[in-house]
C-alpha cells in the first residue's frame, strides 16, 4: 500500500500548493487504483483544502492562492 499513500500525499501536496495541472491525473490514478470517488473527495480532497483554509486564516496564503488551491 505504500504507492497509494504516497498517491494520496501528492494529491494533497497539489491541492494545497495550487498545483492544478497535477490534481486530475493523480485523482484518476487514485480511481483506477480502486479507490472509490467519495474516499478521495473525503480522506484526501477535503482535508486538503482544510489545511488551505488554515493557512489563509493565518494570512501565509492570500485570497488568490486560496481560490487557485479551490478551483480543481
Amino acid at each position: 500500500m505504500p504507492e497509494i499513500r504516497t498517491m494520496k500525499e501528492e494529491l494533497q501536496e497539489a491541492i494545497i500548493k495550487g498545483k492544478r495541472d497535477a490534481v486530475e491525473p493523480l485523482i484518476r490514478q487514485a480511481l483506477a487504483n480502486g479507490l472509490n470517488p467519495e474516499k478521495i473527495m473525503n480522506d484526501i480532497m477535503i482535508p486538503a483544502m482544510d489545511v488551505v483554509g488554515e493557512q489563509y486564516s493565518r494570512n501565509e496564503i492570500f485570497l488568490p492562492e486560496m481560490m487557485i488551491a479551490a478551483r480543481r
